[in-house]
């Protein structure tokens, strides 16, 4: 006994082990979590006793680190869903009505933010007269938050964590008051410039949160226009640095103009932002016959300035007319680029005018044309139906290939009419990327690169029908799961 008892050690502790592991699978398959034992922490759970806001509990102010009790995994309620409640409240404890407070998972300060990608599941309510809110059947996800954006305060995020029978009661949330902007927009001679967007653009002002292609990325982004006498006001802003644009039809836009905000109520006229005169450019779009393009789309910034997504604006873009010519009243003195887009023609990208030139003639080159038919490889039989996606490829300037089937497809391109044809019409750039689908048999994606200008191609879109498999989803203790895919 004695020699074999270090194995028998061995063989206890593994069956222990398996033990353990097939309760833990247990515990997983019916959605349990680990309880924490009284006066534990864990990382992102506070198991320490805390009280709610109708209990006389301590408010929470904004950017508190402090979570909701939790005492089971999120989503603890038999039925899988959740609520979140809360109130909010100013500095003196009353309550604040009729702020929007919206459930979400999106990271405030991040590119997806400012491109306006929601959470799919975002809820929002409203805060009744005490102040307070709540949500119901709340499907508890990573990251979820509470978030709150007003005009008059601060931002405020707050995230969730769900305790017992899948509760999150965030207690009271306290909203402080945002710095405020007040300033006047004016043209060279002191006149005040109406209808003026102005966009305030709050940063950190640390270098780890710039943005690889736009560089820094705003932690928040507020706009308003100038009334008829050029006043503006803007208020809720956060900590941070302010920094200001001016876009205004007829002026070259005004950028990075950094301010101090102020925490009390500034005179009007506080700040002055000084617009001066743009010089205006001339020109017509035409294609390599000389024949005007009317409808052409000119976007236009000075060289050099960042394409960045929340300093595009329709002030900053110009339309061809009926004979292709287009006006640029307030472009910069320096160095223009301008892309310009049109159904049917390349995407002519950042084409450079230069500071001493006022009036141009611009070319578009007709775009290429990828043409064939979905076939099966091994008979050669055309599919009959079937489905096309083209990806965007190069500079996004709101065009997109077209992808189409059928008899009108070939006879617009002057081709016969066969069974499985297609074409992709108005490729924007030198390459194409490209899926079809059809029931029942393999997706396709094809790539063709190095198309030139007015180019047709005819390639091959063969596929092959689906192999059907069929099997049983499994956990890992070799039990089918109902209704896994």
């Amino acid at each position: 006994m004695q020699r074999f008892g270090p194995a028998v050690v061995i063989v206890v502790l593994a069956v222990s082990v398996v033990a353990l592991w097939l309760s833990w699978d247990d515990a997983a398959d019916q959605g349990l979590g680990v309880v924490p034992r009284a006066g534990s922490r864990q990382e992102g759970v506070d198991a320490s006793p805390r009280r709610t806001a109708a209990q006389g509990g301590p408010a929470l102010s904004a950017g508190s680190d402090e979570r909701a009790s939790s005492k089971a995994a999120p989503g603890g309620a038999a039925t899988g869903r959740g609520r979140v409640r809360g109130r909010l409240v100013d500095s003196t404890g009353h309550g604040v009505a009729g702020i929007v407070v919206r459930l979400s998972t999106e990271q405030p300060g991040t590119m997806l933010s400012i491109l306006k990608q929601r959470d799919p599941l975002e809820q929002k309510a409203r805060t009744n007269d005490s102040g307070n809110f709540e949500f119901s059947e709340v499907v508890p996800r990573e990251g979820l938050r509470v978030m709150i954006r007003s005009e008059s305060w601060k931002p405020l995020v707050h995230e969730v964590v769900f305790g017992a029978e899948g509760l999150c009661d965030l207690g009271e949330l306290t909203l402080l008051p945002g710095a405020a902007l007040r300033g006047r927009v004016v043209n060279s001679v002191g006149e005040g410039v109406g209808k003026a967007l102005v966009r305030v653009a709050v940063f950190s002002g640390d270098e780890e949160d710039r943005d690889p292609f736009f560089g820094p990325a705003p932690r928040q982004l507020r706009q308003t226009e100038t009334d008829d006498d050029g006043f503006f006001a803007v208020a809720g802003l956060e900590d941070g640095v302010p920094v200001l644009s001016v876009l205004a039809r007829g002026y070259p836009p005004l950028r990075d103009v950094r301010v101090s905000p102020s925490r009390s109520e500034p005179a009007e006229g506080d700040i002055i932002l000084r617009l001066e005169k743009g010089r205006r450019i001339e020109g017509r779009v035409v294609d390599p016959e000389g024949a005007p393009l009317p409808g052409a789309h000119l976007v236009f910034r000075a060289a050099g300035t960042p394409a960045a997504p929340w300093l595009r604006n329709e002030r900053m873009m110009v339309e061809c007319d009926k004979t292709g010519t287009f006006v640029i009243s307030g472009a910069p003195a320096e160095a223009v680029v301008v892309d310009v887009t049109l159904e049917g023609y390349r995407l002519l990208h950042e084409h450079r005018i230069p500071s001493d030139l006022s009036e141009v003639v611009i070319e578009l080159q007709p775009s290429a044309v990828v043409y064939g038919r979905v076939v099966d490889r091994e008979t050669g039989q055309p599919l009959k139906n079937f489905t096309g996606k083209v990806f965007r490829t190069g500079p996004d300037a709101g065009i997109q290939a077209v992808f189409r089937t059928g008899s009108e497809a070939a006879s617009a391109l002057g081709l016969e009419a066969r069974p499985g044809f297609f074409a992709v019409t108005g490729i924007p750039g030198d390459r194409l990327r490209l899926a079809i689908e059809s029931p029942g048999w393999v997706d396709l994606t094809i790539r063709v690169a190095k198309l030139g200008a007015g180019e047709r191609r005819e390639i091959k879109a063969e596929t092959f029908r689906e192999i059907p498999l069929q099997g049983v989803v499994v956990d890992r203790r070799n039990r089918p799961v109902p209704g896994a895919r």
